[in-house]
């Protein structure tokens, strides 16, 4: 097998699961502190790809650039939908599961709507540009987006570590009634959750809509890959995550070796599958 064709399939997949990572982290949070599978998660990332798209259209800014101010947008919204529905339906069985279900069809309906449904294409000026490790090529926006990734992802653990608003999320994954006893706002720091999650979705599109064609579903791909990265990583575990999806890009990159076309998700599943028989709480115990 051509060496330079194994390098640029490991590296090239390294740099896919960065993106898996950034999404992963957003559901992982999301789990382990309000205990709900966020199917919006989905959604929230198809947003944060036309969000960019559109501000690239509007402004003419790099789209690698324009992905810091999307995060705003993804901390509105998620904020918005835990409080306006989410809150509403805690503790009454799936009902937080199902109007998520509903949020995702929503949107990507109304992403549809106004957008169409062609895929559309944002370039970055780094896009054209690349550099060399050993025999293989690779385009700096796509070192550019594991670098972004990164930073994003060592922000968002020490507002978790070292601020109060991550103490008080922190307490109220351990246990939300004491939590409430201590004087803590239960719902609001929910909806604070909910908005990092949804900052971190948003993140996780503007990202990939610089690597990828923008289009209603496309969004699917990567929720999908993502909620196996947090499964993985153990779910409310942010760093588990993003290692678990850096791991899935490199498995992914290397099974297109053997593999044709999509079937190189087979070997992702195959492994997902085997990880959960051998170690079902995830590859790091602790949340």
């Amino acid at each position: 097998m051509d060496d330079r064709l194994v390098l640029q399939s490991v590296i090239g997949g390294l740099f896919n699961g960065t993106l898996y990572g950034v999404a992963a982290i957003g559901l992982a949070l999301v789990f382990g502190v309000a205990k709900i599978v966020n199917l919006a998660h989905g959604a929230f990332i198809l947003v944060g790809m036309y969000l960019v798209y559109a501000l690239n259209r509007a402004t003419g800014w790099d789209p690698l650039l324009l992905v810091v101010p999307t995060i705003v947008g993804g901390l509105v919204l998620g904020y918005v939908v835990q409080w306006l529905l989410i809150s509403r339906l805690m503790g009454r069985g799936d009902g937080p599961l199902l109007v998520t279900l509903g949020v995702w069809i929503a949107i990507e309906s109304l992403c549809s709507m106004i957008f169409g449904s062609q895929p559309q294409n944002v370039t970055s000026a780094l896009s054209t540009r690349t550099f060399s490790i050993g025999a293989a090529n690779f385009y700096w926006s796509r070192l550019a987006v594991l670098g972004l990734a990164v930073a994003f992802t060592l922000a968002l653990a020490f507002v978790l570590q070292r601020t109060d608003l991550g103490r008080g999320i922190r307490a109220v994954a351990q246990d939300p009634l004491a939590a409430q006893l201590m004087g803590l706002n239960v719902a609001r720091l929910l909806a604070a959750t909910m908005a990092l999650g949804a900052g971190a979705a948003f993140f996780a599109g503007g990202l990939s809509a610089s690597v990828v064609p923008v289009a209603p579903g496309v969004a699917t791909n990567l929720l999908l890959m993502s909620f196996v990265a947090a499964v993985l990583g153990g779910l409310g575990n942010i760093g588990g995550a993003f290692a678990a999806g850096t791991v899935i890009g490199v498995i992914e990159g290397v099974g297109s070796l053997f593999l044709p076309g999509t079937m190189k998700v087979f070997v992702v599943f195959v492994v997902f599958i085997v990880c959960l028989l051998v170690r079902p709480e995830g590859l790091r115990r602790r949340a």
